[in-house]
């Protein structure tokens, strides 16, 4: 396996610290923390356009400053210190908090691991880190693979090999296609990538790169 690999495995899950405001009933307020917790617990596993890929976890949430927003009434000694505001006639609590989110961050050419888990002639389906939902259109298949219509499955032009349910392809990702917070990514076997395997262990246990939002 050619050093390359392995890193390009690992720049899929990033480490991003990002400031969220968010809305909550006045039932937290007591424990505004817990109550962003509640709510943080609701956009796993979905895509989310500002951390641009999947949150799969959080570490350290903290209340953050809170910035007034023009026309509200703050005491001035409550300005940027971590607080929650009321504003106007809504009755939510309006919470800023920091996170230390987790995200799995499929951006295109980067190259990722998949379990074969459907196949038609017009695609390849596969899973990714046992979760997330991929595919690979026949024209993108096409340079490495053929369809095998008797065996019902593609097999690979250079050893004649049909791909199995379960079997584990590298590929590179093209794009994502969006519907709401869910997902599928697309993409694409070519010459370069041949038939290699990466162990699944490769792909689920990288190190994060960090960046803020």
């Amino acid at each position: 396996m050619s050093g390359s690999t392995p890193s390009a495995a690992q720049s899929v899950f990033d480490e991003i610290v990002a400031t969220h405001i968010l809305h909550l009933t006045p039932a937290h307020l007591g424990n505004l923390l817990e109550g962003a917790k509640s709510h943080l617990d609701q956009s796993l596993l979905k895509y989310s356009p500002k951390l641009q890929g999947v949150p799969l976890c959080y570490g350290k949430v903290e209340l953050a400053k809170y910035m007034p927003t023009p026309g509200a009434v703050h005491p001035p000694e409550d300005l940027g210190t971590p607080s929650a505001a009321i504003l106007f006639d809504n009755p939510c609590i309006h919470v800023p908090v920091k996170v230390y989110w987790t995200v799995f961050t499929p951006r295109p050419g980067v190259r990722l691991l998949g379990v074969v888990n459907q196949m038609s002639r017009e695609h390849v389906g596969l899973l990714v880190v046992n979760y997330f939902t991929a595919v690979i259109y026949a024209h993108q298949l096409e340079a490495v693979l053929k369809w095998n219509e008797e065996e019902q499955s593609w097999e690979s032009r250079r050893t004649g090999k049909l791909v199995e349910d379960g079997q584990e392809i590298t590929f590179e990702v093209l794009e994502l296609l969006l519907e709401g917070p869910v997902f599928t990514i697309v993409g694409s076997l070519d010459k370069m990538l041949k038939e290699p395997v990466i162990p699944t262990k490769q792909v689920k246990s990288p190190e994060n790169k960090k960046r803020k939002l």
